[in-house]
């Protein structure tokens, strides 16, 4: 898959959405949100993505592909699907389970997948890579049981187009990057001029609430 033909399925499924006030699992907020749930609503879109993801994998040979929870549970297991038709082997799927209720979210491979890990070539999928904190985290759950940390997919990259390597694993292999401007939540233009949040994408219901726990503190 071309990049020109995974950024035509963000734009067919309307996952890019530009104009509002949005808050990352980083906490960093922006004006621009791509929605991966509108790519994962589309069985069409998924299985042609994660093909294209499959592909960019192929030459470093997994074993496994692991994905954290939510959105990348799914993404993983049409991965491994689509590597096991390619390699003519079997591709296992693996999920490292979200601890914490709001972010920064901690994360651990699920019960029972340690030993589907454990002396392997995994890599690591994601539907969109913000600031790659998320991946970071998964990377460190995975490392201590994996044999080797191959690489990482992903079918975004919107945190940084030139991205090398995450969590000193490489090559990252996105479908598609698209550079998208952040702000830390401390200095944020959009907060001052008294944009929205947007609570009904991305991280805004827990960071208001975290916001109002803040407030009442102070008080």
């Amino acid at each position: 898959m071309t990049e020109v033909e995974a950024l035509a399925i963000l734009k067919r499924t309307d996952a890019i959405r530009m104009g509002g006030h949005y808050v990352y699992a980083s906490w960093d907020h922006g004006d621009t949100y791509v929605d991966k749930d509108r790519i994962l609503q589309d069985p069409h879109a998924v299985f042609a993505v994660t093909m294209g993801i499959a592909e960019l994998l192929a030459p470093h040979d997994p074993e496994v592909i692991v994905g954290p929870e939510l959105g990348g549970i799914g993404i993983a297991m049409f991965v491994a699907h689509h590597l096991t038709e390619i390699l003519g082997k079997t591709v296992k799927a693996a999920f490292a389970e979200k601890i914490g209720d709001e972010p920064p979210f901690r994360y651990r491979l699920r019960k029972g997948h340690y030993a589907i890990v454990a002396g392997k070539r995994v890599a690591i999928v994601e539907d969109v890579i913000n600031t790659g904190h998320t991946i970071e985290r998964v990377v460190g759950a995975v490392m201590p049981h994996a044999g080797s940390m191959v690489a990482i997919g992903a079918i975004c990259d919107r945190g940084a187009i030139e991205r090398r390597h995450v969590a000193g694993v490489s090559p990252v292999c996105a479908l598609t990057s698209i550079k998208l401007r952040t702000h830390d939540w401390h200095n944020c233009p959009l907060c001052r001029r008294g944009d929205a949040i947007n609570i009904d994408l991305g991280h805004g219901v827990a960071f208001l609430a975290r916001q109002a726990r803040a407030n009442s503190h102070r008080l």
